[in-house]
């Protein structure tokens, strides 16, 4: 984070970066429809299995948690 805040502020902290050298993948899941109009409440599965492997995580966007259920949340502009 001080990398960050340093960015800004126009000061990046003296300390030398470690960088990981694994390489790194990024998938997106859509609800069906997007980025048309898309219906709010699809239930969300299979996260289940994705978190349960190692070195991966999970970001969420327009998700939303209802009765113990993730869903699909988000406004967009279309929605």
């Amino acid at each position: 984070m001080p990398y960050l805040a340093g960015v800004v502020r126009g000061t990046l902290p003296e300390e030398q970066l470690d960088w990981d050298t694994r390489s790194s993948l990024c998938v997106v899941i859509a609800a069906g429809g997007y980025p048309g109009k898309h219906d709010r409440g699809q239930v969300i599965s299979g996260l289940e299995e994705v978190t349960a492997m190692e070195d991966v995580v999970v970001f969420h966007g327009g998700t939303a948690l209802e009765d113990d259920r993730l869903v699909v949340a988000g406004a967009g502009f279309w929605a």
